[in-house]
Order: structure tokens, then sequence, then C-alpha cells
């Protein structure tokens, strides 16, 4: 039985292999679109996204200024301006962007990886590419995650490009992209460092020879980079700097950076598989490389360009983290997990023939269930809360959410209406989150519960399901009463009072 069905799959594998290159990326980048857009909508926008959503419907000169009192940069943001007005702001038009970016990585990692590799370990990083579950999750969320991730695969492969022919029109390319890259998301700075790496290696010891580090356009175009850069860095300084101040990111551990690779294969599942898995799996994916960079000696300089771009950022960050500030977001890292696929590929393209099918299909196996989890556990469903405010609201009933993680993403589904308001009991400072309040902090922040009185006498909650101060009878005011059970789903809740 096991034999038929891996004879059958060689078989598939071979046919798949003798295609075209233009079909075979064709077909690629179907499964990786059926794949990114299959359930795009499922799960209900969330806090960060419902801030992206409220944020790109201002104009562009608020959305910049808003953004510098934020933490990211802001051209993800002013793209996304511009794409709802032409594909809507559902759901499915706000999150088709990083889609398509994360589709279109798709045939420009095969592109990468044939330049650095072969033709069977680019055709291998395509398929992963296309089908791991870390990437079909960030594809489908309105974020900048996958268009800064498209961005610094695009600018490596033009790098190469650069490197090979010395044409302006490549260096300018490369100017551009890494500019936009660096206006989209600050992890961008060690991809910059990853092609410093990287031209290290290839620079040959004769400064005469105007190739790698003594190129004078390569460091004409990083002169580029950084005066593109200059007027935004006050602001990111800034940026940095409240960071600093106020940070929410747990202390890093041991095992998170094994972790965290371990989710580009299964993503969900790998958070209760427990240290010991991750440990050994970090251990094990260590001795790969190893092993790669041992059996060839002609691809070390590829080697170390996938490696350092797989590694060098959340190893750095991770490290950092162990301090007193951690800044280490699996989700920064979708760049990261690009190259960690594109390595994927080269190794188990490296293997004897009959073992390529039998890990490909393994592989291939757990991107299957991490997909099916990512789908089964889905928990945000404030749409659904949304639907049912919407339905029940009458005028003059009150709006309040309990916490800023319900604010952005309720305000998205709220069709009332009506202000949503927000507690705080120290109101808003303007900066993070606040940033798109603060200039209407009186008509949207309450600092004392009893200060709500409706109209209409009656008043919503929303917040989460558990125990929540603002559910608690003990600290709401005695007037409100409420009015039936507390409606849940997933991880939202809403509560109807009665204000007397």
């Amino acid at each position: 039985m096991m034999a038929a069905t891996l004879s059958k799959l060689d078989k598939l594998a071979h046919r798949v292999e003798q295609l075209p290159t233009r079909s075979f990326l064709l077909l690629m980048v179907v499964i990786g679109a059926v794949l990114r857009f299959f359930d795009i909508a499922e799960s209900s926008i969330w806090h960060d996204e419902g801030f992206t959503m409220m944020l790109v419907r201002m104009a562009p000169n608020q959305i910049i200024a808003r953004t510098a009192r934020d933490v990211h940069p802001p051209l993800y943001y002013l793209l996304l301006h511009y794409w709802i007005m032409v594909f809507g702001s559902s759901e499915t038009g706000a999150r088709s962007l990083s889609a398509v970016f994360m589709i279109a990585a798709i045939p420009l990692a095969y592109l990468l990886v044939r330049r650095l590799w072969s033709e069977p370990a680019a055709r291998l990083a395509a398929l992963f590419v296309a089908t791991g579950p870390f990437l079909i999750r960030y594809s489908q969320e309105a974020r900048m995650y996958g268009m800064v991730a498209f961005l610094l695969l695009l600018a490596t492969y033009i790098l190469l490009r650069a490197l090979e022919s010395n044409r302006w029109v490549w260096w300018l390319a490369y100017t551009l992209t890494m500019a936009a890259a660096i206006y989209t998301h600050y992890y961008t700075i060690f991809v910059i460092a990853v092609h410093w790496i990287y031209m290290g290696v290839v620079t040959p010891r004769q400064r005469r020879t105007h190739r790698g580090l003594w190129n004078p356009r390569w460091w004409l175009s990083n002169a580029v980079i950084v005066l593109a850069f200059l007027p935004w860095l006050p602001t990111a300084y800034a940026q940095y700097t409240r960071v600093q101040s106020s940070f929410w990111i747990p202390q890093a551990t041991v095992q998170l950076l094994p972790a965290t690779y371990l989710e580009f294969i299964i993503y969900y599942l790998s958070l209760n598989l427990g240290p010991i898995v991750e440990i050994i799996f970090g251990i094990g994916m260590v001795a790969v490389l190893v092993w790669l960079y041992r059996r060839h000696t002609t691809k070390r300089k590829a080697w170390i360009l996938l490696t350092s771009y797989c590694a060098l950022g959340p190893v750095m960050v991770w490290l950092i983290s162990f301090g007193p500030r951690p800044i280490f977001v699996d989700r920064y890292f979708v760049f990261a997990a690009i190259a960690f696929y594109c390595l994927l590929g080269i190794a188990v393209a490296e293997l004897p023939r009959k073992r390529i099918v039998t890990i490909t299909t393994a592989i291939l196996l757990l991107f299957t269930v991490g997909l099916v989890d990512l789908h089964i556990t889905v928990d945000h469903q404030m749409r659904v809360i949304g639907r049912y405010v919407n339905t029940h609201y009458r005028p003059g009933d009150e709006i309040l959410s309990g916490e800023i993680y319900t604010f952005f993403d309720f305000s998205y589904y709220n069709h009332t209406g009506a202000t949503v308001h927000l507690w705080s009991t120290n109101g808003v400072d303007g900066y993070s989150e606040s940033s798109l309040i603060y200039d209407r902090a009186s008509q949207i922040v309450v600092e004392q519960l009893s200060t709500i009185h409706p109209t209409s006498g009656k008043l919503w909650v929303v917040g989460k399901t558990g125990y929540q101060q603002y559910y608690d009878p003990k600290i709401i005011p005695k007037t409100w009463k409420p009015i039936g059970p507390e409606i849940t789903a997933g991880y939202c809740a809403v509560q109807e009072y009665r204000v007397e």
C-alpha cells in the first residue's frame, strides 16, 4: 500500500518536474493564490487590523502624521489607502493587498534560488513558498508584513542582477526597492545588514576591480537610501524611544527562537509541542545548515546570503529580547520565513532522488496540518458581535468598548451610526493606538463609567470573555442592570445594560 502510494507520488513529481518553467510557475501561483484567498475573510478583523482600517480611511497627510505617533513607517498604509478605493474595504478587499504581495513572492523565490543554487532547488523553494502555512497566515492580514517581505526578496534578487551586470538600471531599482522597504517596516535594517555581509563575501581582494564593496555604485545606492530615509529619521527615533519606555512583549526564552522556525512549518501546533521538541528542532535545523555548507564548497556564498537572510534578524532580536526591553514578535519575521522555505527547498533538492519525493510529501503533510489547525483555531469573531449589536441597537443607545483592544475592531463592524466610546481611566496620551483618537478624546474617551447616561436608557459594553473589570458587578456602577446573558463569539463578548 505504502509502496504503491509512493510510486504514484513519484510519477506525479516526475510530471511536475517535466513541466516547462512558465507552466510550473503558473501552477505554483495558482496553488498559492487558492490557499491565500481560501477563507481569507474567515477570521474577523482584529485589533491591529482595526487600527489599520481606521487609519487608511483618513487623508494621506493624516495617515503620515498619525503613523508618526505610532510605531511603524507609513508606506503600507498609504498604499492600502488607495488600494481599498479600488477593491473596497471589506475583509477580503483590505487583506487582498497582502495576499497579492505574497503570491508575487512565489515566482520571485524561484528566480532567486535558481540563480543562487539550481533548478530543482528553485522549484522546491517555489512549492514551499506557495504552501507554507506561516506565509499563508500573514497573506490574510491587513498589515505590512507581506509587503515588506516581498520588497526585501525583490531587493535581494535585484542586488544579484546588479552585481552581475553592474548596469545603472539595476542599481536604481535596488535603491528604490530598499527605500520603499524601510518605509514599510523597520526590520528592513536586518536585510540591509545581510546585503552588506554578502557584498563583503563576494568582494575580490583587488580594489581596482570595482566589484563588490569596491563598486562606487553600491556606495552611491546606499547613500541615496540613507538620504531618502533622513526626513523620517527623527520620527523613527521618537518612535523607538516611546517603545523603549512602554513595552508589552514578554521576555524571551531559550526555546522561543526554534519555536518560531517551527511555526514556519506547522504554525499554531508548534506552541503546544513543548520546549524539548522545539529545542531539538532547532538543533536539527542547525545540523542541516552545517551539512549544506560542507556539502557544496562552490555554493558557500549563496549559503551565506540565504542563511544570514533567514537567521540574522530573528537571532539578533531574540538575543536583545533577553534584556529589559523584549522586542521579539514572530509576525515581524515573514521575510525570514521566505528565506527559510528557500533553504528548505535547497536542502531537500540535495537528497537522493528516491528520498526527495518522500521528504517533500512529509513536509507538505506537515504544512497541511498547520493549515488545518490555522483554520480551526480561528477564535476572533468580532464580526458576530458587531452584527448582534447592529441588529438590536436602537437610537439613543450608547456603545462602550471596555478596552483599547476591542475598540478598533468593533468600530470596523459598527454600522449603527453611533459613536463607540472607549473606557480608559487615565485618558489617552495620543501615541501608539490612541494616535487615531487623541484629537477626539472628549467625544470618545470615558474615564468614569458613572458619567454615561444613554438617552434610551440602554448601554452596550463590548469586550472580551473571561474575567474583565468592565463586566465586574463590584466595579461597574450600581445603576447598571444587565439585560439578558453576555453574548459571546470566540473570545469577543458584549453585554447589554439598562442604565437607571
